[in-house]
């Protein structure tokens, strides 16, 4: 691939015009990625957190895993929602040896 400069071109302007086509060429790559990473991936509800993954009342995460660092949690308008994957990563990452 040749990328024709024109010499009368700042390096400012060239740099620009080398990030947008880096942006332009990534773009599509890391959108598939993305999309591969989440597709298996599902909003969950407290209430489906705590039966489904932590098997504890919902209470246990309203009062205890919200608090903890790091915890994933997304909002559906006024609802607190949770990413199956990301909670899952977090347990990966958050547990410790006994």
């Amino acid at each position: 691939m040749a990328i024709a400069v024109d010499v009368d071109v700042s390096n400012d302007v060239f740099l620009e015009m080398l990030a947008d086509r880096v942006v332009e060429k990534l773009l599509p790559i890391v959108t598939e990625k993305i999309n591969e990473k989440t597709k298996n991936d599902e909003f969950l509800t407290a209430q489906q957190l705590a039966e489904e993954v932590f098997h504890c009342s919902p209470e246990m995460i309203t009062n205890f895993y919200l608090y903890q660092p790091g915890f994933p949690v997304n909002h559906k308008g006024k609802q607190k929602v949770f990413s199956r994957l990301a909670v899952e990563r977090w347990m990966l990452n958050s547990s410790q040896p006994v």
